[in-house]
Formats: structure tokens, C-alpha cells, sequence
């Protein structure tokens, strides 16, 4: 089972949407500010992207600066040559961050992406949305042409957004950004499996060290931990904003999950794959059409595994929580692991792969 191409996601972030609003004539400059989440400021794939290592593709020489940029310039080269300078910043949220290049042939359409200096502290923060004005600077050959504002509006940190709709309805899956939400260095992890050692389910934690009988109970005792917590399940998935392009969920951050005691399918799952990542084990988050449960790989080849129904935390036993995410996976087993597949509602997404791939956990600072 292999995560979904890492290219779906690349290919999203070369296709920046224009700010029609912003396309100006400046001096014959045509200019205007682009986005590759419309009118939105996502702080999830900001924070989870920022060094995230896209698949090598074909350079496209209309395209300057930042491969996975999120705000940009789109100019119309006014001549062959011409040397372009974008300054782009926010309010809040972005410091001045600059980009230089040379504008081949007149009358092509170049866009710019400067590496954006983004206030990550401020954007991990963010858990109510809120105004923010970005602002664009172009000069040509060392003359100013002029500066645009956009007022973007910045999401909550919980908003997830897991698929993209064009125009045609064609939709891009971007399942790979709910990895984010497991975060292995959470305090609260620590607690959990000191938790677990105490209570005698397990002696120790040796990960892989022992055989497939030894991984699961040493995961039952992680479950048994969060169940005597009393973990009830929580049907909130509401993002901060609707939005009719990019599709999105309201995901907790392992913190409030284990606060509020609450979680539902992809809390519950993001939550203990991230107990699961920190002991050692590859993990994965698995989706079908509605719903999210997770599996571990039983041995370190990944020649066997178990699935776990997270849903059924407060009500259920570890082996029946087993038993019901086994039968999913069997049930939805074609199309998670067809290499034919393209249904974007169904993905595997291996926590192993997912951190190799550059993506990162949101951290919390309330909790250092």
C-alpha cells in the first residue's frame, strides 16, 4: 500500500488561481496577484508544506521562485528582457519577502512566487478566521509599476483542506495534508505511554523488536489508556469558512483532542497514529468515501497489519475496534490498493512516507 502521488499535490501548487480583481495595466505592465487557494490563507499547509520535497518535474520556464508557493504575481512581459521585481507582505502574517527575475519574450505570461517569510508562530495561533490584507509590489527594470492589495481571509488552523474542485469539477485529492495532524512530539504522547507502562498491559515498548503479537498489545495498551480516559466521540467536522472550490475539515490538534476528551473518525485516527508514529511503528490513515480509520504495519516490512475502527473508542474492546476496521479495509480493499485507482475518496496514507516526503506536524506552543 502506497501513499498517493506526491505529484497531485505539486501539480495543485503550479496551477495558481488568478485574483481577477487584481489584473491591472500599469504602464503597459499587465499585472496582478495569483493564489493557489483562492481568497484564503490556510496556516495547515503553510506550517505542514513548508519543507515539503515535491517529485522532480519538468521546469516550466514561465514560472520563477518558490515551487510550492502560495501567493504570487502574474505578469504580462512588457518587452523581451525585461527585469521584474515582486515584493509581496501582509499585515500579520507574511514579513516583506522579495523575488528578481529576467522576463524572457514580450508578451508572455510569467508568474513569480517569492519564498513568502510567513510569521509561523503567529499562523499556529490562528483558530478563528480573520482579515488580512496582502499587498504586491512590482517594479520593471528598477521603475516602480505599482502596488495592489487583496484582503485574503486567514482559516483556522484546524481547517483541513483535503481536495480541490477546477472549474470542470475535476477534483485534486490532498488526503497526504491530514498527516499533519499527527504530531509524535506532542507532550501529551509521553504521558500517554507512561500511562500505558503503568498500568501493566504491556511491560515495554520495543516497537518491531518483538513479533506481530507483540506490536498489538503493546497498541492495546495505548487504547485501553485513551478509553479509561473516557474519550466519547464527537461528530464536529465544520471548517472556520464553506468553501465551494477547496473541500475542507475541521481536524483537532491532538492537545484538544485529549483535553475535550472528544474526537471523531479523523481525530481519533490522527491521535493514535501519532502514539503509534513515536513508539517506533509506520502507521497509516486510511479514507474512504465519509469516513477515516487507521492501521499499523505489524512488522517492519509491512507484510502484515491491522486496522482499527477509532470510532468505537468509548464503547468497544481493542480486538473488536480491530475486528471492524479489518472489515473495512477488506471491503474498500480494491480500490485502497489498486495502483489502477483514481477515486480520490479513497487513499492510504503511510505516516512513514509522509514525514520523508517533508511534511510536518503543527506543533502547539501552548504546550512546550
Amino acid at each position: 500500500m502506497l501513499l498517493k502521488s506526491r505529484s497531485l499535490l505539486l501539480l495543485l501548487f503550479t496551477a495558481a488561481f488568478p485574483l481577477a480583481s487584481q489584473t491591472v495595466l500599469c504602464e503597459d505592465v499587465e499585472w496582478g496577484l495569483v493564489s493557489e487557494f483562492g481568497e484564503s490563507l490556510y496556516p495547515s499547509i503553510i506550517i505542514s508544506t513548508s519543507t515539503f520535497k515535491p517529485d522532480d518535474e519538468e521546469t516550466d520556464e514561465t514560472v520563477f521562485g518558490d515551487p510550492m508557493g502560495l501567493i504570487g504575481v502574474s505578469i504580462v512581459a512588457p518587452r523581451d528582457g525585461a527585469k521584474v521585481k515582486v515584493e509581496i507582505e501582509s499585515q500579520k502574517l507574511i514579513k516583506a519577502s522579495t523575488i528578481e527575475a529576467e522576463l524572457a519574450e514580450e508578451g508572455t505570461e510569467y508568474q513569480l512566487f517569492p519564498v513568502l517569510r510567513y510569521e509561523y508562530d503567529a499562523l499556529l495561533k490562528v483558530r478563528q478566521p480573520f482579515p488580512e490584507v496582502v499587498t504586491a509590489r512590482v517594479s520593471i527594470d528598477g521603475k516602480p509599476v505599482g502596488e495592489k492589495q487583496e484582503r485574503f481571509i486567514a482559516r483556522s488552523v484546524n481547517d483541513c483542506p483535503f481536495g480541490v474542485s477546477d472549474e470542470e469539477g475535476n477534483y485534486t485529492s490532498l488526503d497526504i495534508l491530514f498527516a499533519a495532524y499527527v504530531n509524535e512530539n506532542h507532550p501529551v504522547v509521553d504521558e500517554i505511554l507512561g500511562e500505558a507502562l503503568n498500568s501493566g498491559d504491556t511491560k515495554a515498548f520495543a516497537g518491531y523488536q518483538g513479533d506481530a503479537d507483540d506490536v498489538l498489545r503493546e497498541m492495546e495498551a495505548v487504547w485501553n489508556v485513551l478509553k479509561r480516559r473516557g474519550f466519547s466521540y464527537s461528530s464536529i467536522t465544520r471548517p472556520s469558512i464553506h468553501d465551494e472550490t477547496v473541500h475542507t475539515q475541521h481536524v483537532r490538534l491532538i492537545g484538544d483532542s485529549i483535553k475535550t476528551a472528544q474526537a471523531n473518525c479523523v481525530d481519533g485516527s490522527v491521535l493514535l497514529a501519532s502514539v503509534f508514529l513515536k513508539l517506533g511503528l509506520h502507521p497509516f490513515l486510511v479514507t474512504i468515501p465519509g469516513h477515516m480509520f487507521m492501521g499499523v504495519y505489524l512488522d517492519e516490512e509491512g507484510n502484515d497489519f491491522a486496522c482499527i475502527e477509532t470510532t468505537m473508542l468509548s464503547s468497544s474492546s481493542f480486538e473488536e475496534a480491530v475486528q471492524a476496521g479489518n472489515e473495512q479495509f477488506q471491503e474498500h480493499e480494491e480500490k485502497l490498493t489498486s495502483e489502477d485507482n483514481d477515486d480520490p475518496d479513497y487513499a492510504v496514507i503511510d505516516m512513514t512516507e509522509a514525514r520523508a516526503a517533508g511534511i510536518l506536524p503543527l506543533r502547539e506552543p501552548q504546550a512546550e
